[in-house]
């Protein structure tokens, strides 16, 4: 049983669909926050005006929205140290960066081949994606073909997801308009 689900068996309204927030709960932290600030600083209470004496704490509060993200952000540390390939690195965000080259399927398995001869790099460290049309490659690699390969060569960053969401692609040549043609030397 997830969160919101216990969240609703418990009596609690959500603040929204997205999140697992109960409704209220912000406004509530603030106030005891304002309270507890007000006291500590011998000011009278915001919501009865009354003064008392300091606490003796602070108190703070993270929103729902804060602790998922930073859930999400423990999640894909985990999920990247786990799945990561020879050829990928794991970045501070905790996403995947490599290099690619695009290339047809028909060319793919002569350009690694030509890439291993070239730079010395061993074919398990290069993967080919059928779906994107490319050969995954460490990064470094690609930075130093990328002006000598008559093809698209880029930077790309995703997410360490089953689906391998693409957060970033920085193209390293100019030839990301250009037709995938050969392999240049």
């Amino acid at each position: 049983m997830g969160n919101i689900d216990n969240m609703e068996l418990r009596g609690f309204n959500l603040s929204t669909e997205i999140t697992a927030g109960a409704a209220g709960s912000a406004e509530l932290a603030l106030n005891l926050r304002d309270r507890v600030i007000a006291a500590s600083n011998g000011l009278p209470d915001p919501i009865d005006g009354e003064t008392r004496e300091p606490y003796g704490y602070h108190l703070k509060f993270c929103t729902a929205v804060y602790k998922d993200a930073g859930q999400l952000r423990r999640r894909f540390q985990r999920r990247g140290e786990a799945t990561i390939a020879p050829h990928e690195t794991l970045t501070d965000d905790s996403t995947l960066m490599f290099g690619a080259v695009y290339s047809s399927e028909e060319d793919q398995e002569s350009w690694r081949g030509e890439i291993a001869e070239q730079t010395g790099l061993p074919q398990r460290f290069m993967l080919w994606d059928p779906e994107n049309h490319r050969i995954e490659l460490p990064l470094v690699v690609a930075e130093t073909i990328a002006e000598h390969v008559d093809a698209p060569v880029a930077m790309v960053e995703v997410t360490p997801t089953f689906e391998r969401m693409e957060v970033t692609v920085v193209w390293l040549n100019d030839q990301a308009s250009g037709e995938h043609s050969s392999l240049g030397s």
